[in-house]
This record gives C-alpha cells, structure tokens and sequence, in this order.
C-alpha cells in the first residue's frame, strides 16, 4: 500500500472520529495535522523543485567520498537487499514514514494527551529545504545510475544532476528518531526503536541517502525536540553540531575525506551525543541543560510507563 493510500484511510479514520466524538477538541488536531502534511508535501515538492533549477550541481560526489573515508557505504547493503522479497519491504518501511507519524500524533493526543509531535514536525518542515539548499544531494540513487554497482572511476566533488535535492541531514532518520523521542510506554518505545532501525536501513538500501546523511540527522532530531520541550542549552549545542557538519562539508571536505581518522572521530563523537540525549536528556532521568535564562537546572520530563 502506498504512503497517499494510507494517509487517506488515515483521514477517513479521523472523519468518523469526528462524528463519533463531535465535542473532543482534539479531532480538529489531527484532521489539521493531516491536510497539514498533504499541503507540505506539495509546497515542499515546489520548493525542492526551484532549489534543484538553482542549484544543479550537487554535492553527492563529496558525501560518497566521505562515506568511503569513513568505511562504510550503501552500497553493499542495497545489493543484498533490494532484490526479491527484501527490496519490497525496504520500499514499503520508506513509504509508510508519514502515515506512521500521523497515526503516532493520533495516538499522542488519544492516548499521552501530547502536541509534542506537532510542533517538532512544524520545526522539520521549515528547516529541511534550508538545510537541503546548504547542502544539495541527492542520493545514491539518483547520482549514480548503475547504483547498487559502485562507481568504476575517481568521482568529482560536485556532479550534474537533475533530481530534487533531499539528501543531507535524512529527514526521515530525524522523523524516526524523533518517533522514540516522544514516545511513552516501553511497548511503544520498542515498536518506534524498530521502526527507527527499518527506516534507517531502507534510506540506505534505497539508495535515497548517504551514511553521513544519517549521522547528521542524530543530532538533528536532537535539537528538534529540545527546541519542542524548551531547552535552549540544548538546542544551541545540537543545532551547533548540525551547522558544524554542513560547514565542514561545505568548506573542508575534501580536507575531511584526506583525514579519515578525524572523519571518524567527528561521527563517533557525534553519535555519542546523540545517545547522551536520548539515554539522559529526553527521559526520566536528571541532566543539567542551561535554560533560557543562562542558569544552569535539572530538567526532567515526566513519562507514563
């Protein structure tokens, strides 16, 4: 079943909610959230559109290279999996990202009473072209066309493509992460850590991103929900690291693939933070993040288990 055809039946769900219960404020939530996602994908699609007229070179040869230095690509990945049975469930996971997320903000508002959700996609829906137009990939896919095989010759920094640029960070990665960020309870936080593990491994085996396309999205769904949950120390620290990774990219790359130790050092890192945050500062558990006020609290967010 496709991404629309899901989304549709997910709008004919909220239709009968709103008959069902026509006093629940929340319906007009999640109907709002639902055409809200149908008309960003369309104003998203124009306006990724105009970044690939005004930016036709893109910058996938200088992501695979970094993807080589770093010692790991799509590629095999993609030539174990796409064919058959596999490459059926990769497309299907890849897909199912928007209908999985309104389903979950149905559940957030039914269930935790939480809009959460709401404002981080609102952040992602604002900051992906921008960040896309900083740097602009397009994936494996699209830049090289005999992928799952590896290119044969040396690849130039920069490549010709006509193709939307959708690659750096992996909104999708983000969206999945973000998922696990806000959910509750430890059967919906197992579900949203295996939806998280199939999406990754579906942006690579699709060819649709780059390795460091999801490093880069790690810190980046980070800072989208502490932004959400007002944590403007870390949101400072995480949209730093975000910005930081495009500014390498974009001025030092080359510098980067001729160091791969560094290289590595720069996603371990990276990871690292990722994990802090998601073990430390988004649950139960007590880490100090300076507020908005410069001072420094223990902030704890309350969660049903």
């Amino acid at each position: 079943m496709s991404g629309a055809a899901m989304v549709a039946l997910e709008m004919l769900a909220a239709g009968l909610w709103m008959l069902w219960a026509p006093h629940d404020s929340r319906r007009y939530r999640l109907f709002g959230l639902i055409w809200l996602v149908c008309f960003y994908g369309l104003a998203s699609k124009a306006a990724l559109h105009f970044e690939d007229l005004a930016l036709p070179l893109k910058m996938d040869g200088s992501l695979y290279a970094l993807d080589k230095a770093l010692g790991i690509t799509s590629f095999p990945l993609a030539r174990v999996l796409l064919d058959g049975w596999p490459g059926v469930v990769i497309s299907e996971i890849y897909v199912a990202l928007l209908p999985v997320v309104v389903a979950w903000f149905a559940m957030s508002l039914i269930v935790w009473n939480e809009a959460g959700m709401l404002w981080a996609l609102l952040i992602e829906m604002v900051a992906a072209p921008c960040l896309y137009a900083l740097v602009p990939a397009c994936g494996p896919a699209y830049a090289f066309p005999n992928f799952p095989a590896e290119p044969l010759f040396s690849v130039p920094a920069s490549l010709r493509i006509t193709a939307d640029p959708n690659a750096m960070p992996s909104i999708h990665v983000a969206t999945a992460l973000l998922l696990f960020l806000f959910a509750r309870g430890k059967w919906w936080r197992f579900f949203s850590l295996v939806f998280l593990a199939g999406t990754a491994i579906s942006t690579l085996a699709s060819g649709e991103h780059y390795v460091v396309d999801l490093i880069v999205a790690v810190p980046f769904a980070c800072f989208v929900h502490a932004t959400v949950r007002k944590r403007i120390g870390a949101a400072t620290l995480y949209g730093g690291v975000v910005l930081g990774w495009i500014l390498m990219i974009r001025a030092w790359a080359s510098s980067l693939i001729e160091a791969p130790g560094a290289l590595r050092l720069s996603a371990l890192i990276t990871l690292m933070l990722g994990a802090t945050y998601v073990l430390f500062g988004a649950g139960t558990k007590r880490l100090p993040w300076p507020n908005e006020f410069g001072e420094s609290r223990a902030v704890v967010v309350s969660e049903q288990n």
